[in-house]
């Protein structure tokens, strides 16, 4: 049979199964696409905090940057924001119509 003739065929495509009556109470039924969606997303976050491990592992301690010495915490925690001076703020409040 030719290539041509073999892909002009109808398939049948096969259908997951819906959640049986009986087993409602469980909630949703996970189909493939569900769960390959939340692998991908498990699997991205894992590779995240790994990078984030090793990035802290190979940090420098006597790394400085001029930044650092304008840089606030918070309880411990950085605080990304910084300081405005006092004119920048009057410019940005004028310049609200």
């Amino acid at each position: 049979m030719p290539s041509s003739l073999a892909n002009a065929i109808k398939r049948h495509t096969h259908k997951e199964r819906s959640q049986p009556a009986a087993r409602k109470k469980y909630g949703l039924l996970e189909k493939r696409k569900d769960y390959l969606q939340r692998a991908r997303d498990f699997h991205k976050k894992e590779d995240t905090i790994k990078r984030l491990k090793r990035k802290a592992e190979e940090r420098n301690p006597d790394e400085f940057y001029f930044a650092m010495e304008k840089a606030r915490t918070k309880n411990g925690i950085h605080d990304g924001r910084k300081k405005r001076s006092i004119g920048a703020l009057n410019v940005h409040v004028q310049g609200i119509p």
